[in-house]
């Protein structure tokens, strides 16, 4: 599921589909900031990065703030599991893109 999100992600400086993850500085990229990229700079597809992302997740047992919540959701500006609690405070107040992946 976190693969189709990649998909879907905009660049916030662009307004444009997000496509690559820059390994050098960790930042996903639409094409047009590509150019603003060094050109030895290292690539690999949003999709490929979400997959990796899901698969080191493994499992957890809850969230440490908030009485052991169970993490639900992945926050994909701090790439890491959190639950609604943290989604609450600290993700949306502070604009991250968060999806629900408890289905």
């Amino acid at each position: 599921k976190l693969a189709n999100v990649a998909r879907s992600m905009i660049c916030d400086t662009h307004n444009q589909p997000i496509i690559l993850f820059c390994q050098d500085d960790n930042t996903f990229v639409c094409q047009s900031c590509l150019p603003d990229k060094p050109k030895n700079s290292t690539f690999i597809s949003a999709q490929d990065t979400a997959k990796a992302i899901t698969a080191s997740l493994g499992p957890t047992n809850g969230c440490h703030l908030h009485q052991g919540n169970d993490l639900t959701f992945f926050c994909l500006t701090e790439l890491k599991k959190v639950c609604a609690g943290c989604k609450t405070d600290t993700c949306t107040p502070s604009n991250h893109h968060v999806e629900d992946f408890s289905t």
